[in-house]
């Protein structure tokens, strides 16, 4: 199998999972890359009318667990953990969450931030 053709059947399987329905992410993978944006909707808001934290944990989560898979065809890469610094409340708009792999050691594996994309917050 190709490095192209392992990362169209990441995207594959990552479409293809029941909970991404909710959501509606797209997706990309690339060489220790993945790329992930939805369109922002009242219905993932909480009670304050921003986007809930549970939206940005999980795009969060899929793109570094298919970033790191990008590298490995053997096994899957789980994520551990993740800090998160979320500095303002997004409400709408397209967010993008733009993994890249900085380096890749034994157990660990750092990535970049993530980015907002045309928010209208």
């Amino acid at each position: 199998m190709t490095n192209s053709d392992h990362f169209r059947c990441l995207e594959s399987m990552y479409q293809a999972a029941p909970f991404n329905s909710t959501f509606k992410p797209t997706m990309t993978v690339e060489e220790g890359k993945a790329t992930i944006s939805i369109v922002l909707s009242e219905n993932y808001h909480h009670s304050a009318g921003g986007v809930h934290g549970s939206v940005y944990f999980k795009m969060l989560d899929d793109a570094a667990f298919f970033a790191a898979n990008s590298l490995e065809t053997d096994v899957f890469v789980l994520t551990t953990s993740f800090t998160t610094d979320i500095t303002r409340p997004v409400a709408s708009g397209v967010m993008l969450f733009n993994i890249v792999l900085l380096c890749s050691q034994a157990y660990l594996l750092r990535i970049s931030k993530a980015d907002r994309l045309n928010s209208a917050n």
